[in-house]
């Protein structure tokens, strides 16, 4: 996994580019949902807004380990739902997951109670993002509890597989 900082950017770029927002306007500080932004103000968090919209947070963890983790601006609708989703990256690979990795991941989501792992490819890259989807207007204590969750989760994985701490 030789230049994963270098690729990790890449991929946030390539993805960043593919995203949309759910409030209009031409830069951050116009095109995010101010509902995220009301939510973390009751927390203690610190994020920025990312050229989408989305609002980005760098965990940072007892062990001297940190993980980013992403809250999205663009929400999704399923009949009165109104979606958001809290997503961090947890392994990234230059090939295909191996049969036993991905079934790790799999049965590792089906033991989580909020969230589940994904596969995904972005330019030449297997990215695994570990992502909670939840109500768009959650409050500021639950969206910090999906934040927690999700970034340790993320994290966890990262060094049980490569033992760096660069996503």
């Amino acid at each position: 996994m030789r230049n994963t900082g270098l690729k990790l950017a890449m991929l946030l770029a390539i993805f960043s580019a593919s995203s949309q927002a759910q409030v209009g306007g031409t830069d951050a500080e116009e095109n995010y949902d101010k509902r995220v932004k009301i939510a973390l103000q009751e927390t203690d968090f610190n994020y920025e807004i990312d050229e989408d919209g989305d609002f980005k947070l760098v965990m940072e963890f007892d062990d001297a380990r940190s993980q980013v983790v992403y809250v999205s601006t663009r929400t999704y609708r399923l009949e009165h739902l109104e979606i958001r989703e809290v997503w961090s990256i947890g392994h990234v690979s230059d090939t295909q997951l191996s049969a036993e990795l991905a079934n790790q991941f799999l049965s590792e989501s089906s033991d989580m109670i909020l969230g589940g792992w994904e596969q995904q490819t972005w330019g030449d890259q297997q990215v695994v993002i570990f992502r909670a989807k939840m109500s768009a207007n959650a409050s500021g204590e639950t969206l910090a509890s999906a934040i927690g969750a999700v970034s340790q989760t993320a994290d966890d994985i990262e060094k049980e597989l490569v033992g760096t701490d660069e996503l």
